[in-house]
């Protein structure tokens, strides 16, 4: 017996599918969203306005501190 299984990823907006997954950081907390091409699309056009007005943040994220073992 043979079985397959299929993953869908569906837009977290409105259900509809394909959607891909998108990365994006607001006040400091970083998300993921599934989105489909035209939801992707309205979030860069709505996000534009700010991007353009924006400046890269060139502080490094703070990073983990693994305790070394002796």
């Amino acid at each position: 017996m043979v079985s397959h299984i299929r993953e869908v990823v569906v837009d977290d907006l409105d259900g509809h599918s394909p959607a891909q997954p998108v990365a994006f950081a607001y006040q400091g907390r970083r998300y993921r969203i599934d989105l489909n091409a035209a939801n992707l699309a309205a979030m860069r056009r709505a996000l534009q306005p700010f991007i353009d007005s924006a400046r890269p943040d060139t502080t490094l994220t703070p990073q983990r501190r693994v305790p070394r073992t002796r």
